[in-house]
């Protein structure tokens, strides 16, 4: 792997400082602004900058900054907390509606998950995840639809609308790639585990919601990034600390013989491995906390710290570029979209062999075209 720029360095260091309470190494340099600056470009494009924002900030004090600077930092901040409040609020508003229609869901990611984070107001939030199944999901839509302010679009998982600005995603299913062996595999693993009596409940800002068991929400954040890195165009930062901090509270409770069962059968123990080891020997994981853990795979790990800093959260980075540079004529477009994305499974050959085998056969049966 190529060095990490320092400001990288900075943002992992950062990372393990606040997300571990470490305190900084004794020879660790003292940033200067043009560093924490782009330390802080970088953080948000992996959608960290919340996390890290006061510990940055009081290097960017050190290092010189104006007010005015500071000011701007602790503007956004904030407003990462105010859209918590609000997502938090919507939350409730979804749950209480599909409560009084006795229809059965689980939450999935997202808010659920913020709750593991050391001050979970500053994990920046996305969007809703609803499971709700086959047999309840046109009835959940029909729950759902007086709040909205848009009409329900569908796709291959789950409907989607808007309510109060924020994006509600009602799920029949939540893997994709289900007419492989592996996916259907998958695929009823998550009607059974993530079925609304295997779910138990938690509070957001005071209600009672249903989330997925510890086995189940461990598994399936863990498909989810997995998922995004190799049929998505990439992983984020964030997407790898929501899944850190879900074991690290959870590990006790998660059954390690079924978990083993499971990625055995749908060929992605090493996969949860590797992505393991970036855990550990990046962002200050303890691995006695990592169900399987396995050393030797750190050569992996540090190919996919690589793709992750390169691409952003979901990929975005790295498909914004594709953007910017694509060809504007039809075929070179699409020739020149088909090189990036096999220049990409290339790399991910070096973190999952097996995973970017299969992705690049299935990439190429399917065609760019649904890059257009």
């Amino acid at each position: 792997m190529s060095p990490l720029s320092s400001s990288e360095q900075l943002l992992l260091r950062l990372l393990r400082e606040v997300l571990w309470s470490q305190g900084a190494p004794v020879d660790a340099p003292y940033p200067d602004l043009p560093t924490c600056q782009a330390t802080y470009a970088l953080a948000k494009k992996q959608a960290v900058e919340g996390i890290i924002d006061k510990r940055l900030s009081e290097m960017m004090a050190q290092a010189g900054a104006t007010q005015e600077l500071l000011l701007q930092h602790a503007q956004r901040k904030w407003t990462i907390v105010r859209t918590n409040q609000h997502v938090d609020q919507v939350v409730i508003k979804v749950v209480n509606a599909l409560q009084q229609s006795n229809i059965g869901y689980v939450m999935v990611k997202g808010q659920g998950v913020a709750r593991h984070y050391p001050t979970p107001q500053l994990r920046k939030p996305g969007d809703i995840d609803l499971y709700v199944g086959t047999a309840n999901y046109q009835a959940a839509i029909d729950a759902l639809l007086p709040l909205a302010q848009t009409e329900v679009s569908e796709e291959d998982k789950h409907a989607s609308l808007v309510v109060d600005g924020i994006d509600i995603e009602i799920h029949h299913s939540v893997i994709s790639q289900r007419h492989t062996a592996d996916g259907r595999r998958l695929q009823q693993w998550a009607a059974r585990a993530l079925a609304p009596e295997c779910s138990r409940t938690i509070q957001v800002a005071g209600v009672n919601v249903e989330i997925p068991s510890e086995n189940a929400e461990s598994m399936y954040i863990f498909y989810h990034a997995w998922h995004h890195l190799f049929h998505h165009s990439g992983v984020g930062l964030r997407q790898l600390i929501d899944w850190m901090l879900t074991l690290h509270d959870d590990h006790a409770a998660i059954d390690v013989d079924k978990l083993e069962a499971l990625l055995r059968k749908v060929h992605l123990l090493n996969d949860w491995q590797t992505f393991a080891a970036l855990l550990v020997r990046h962002l200050g994981m303890p691995a006695e906390e990592v169900p399987l853990y396995q050393t030797g795979r750190e050569r992996r790990a540090d190919h996919l710290l690589r793709i992750v800093m390169q691409r952003g959260n979901h990929g975005e980075q790295g498909y914004a570029e594709l953007l910017a540079h694509r060809p504007k004529s039809r075929l070179r477009g699409r020739l020149y979209t088909m090189q990036r994305f096999l220049r990409l499974y290339a790399d991910l050959y070096h973190v999952a062999p097996r995973s970017a085998r299969n992705s690049i056969a299935m990439y190429l049966k399917k065609g760019c075209r649904h890059h257009d």
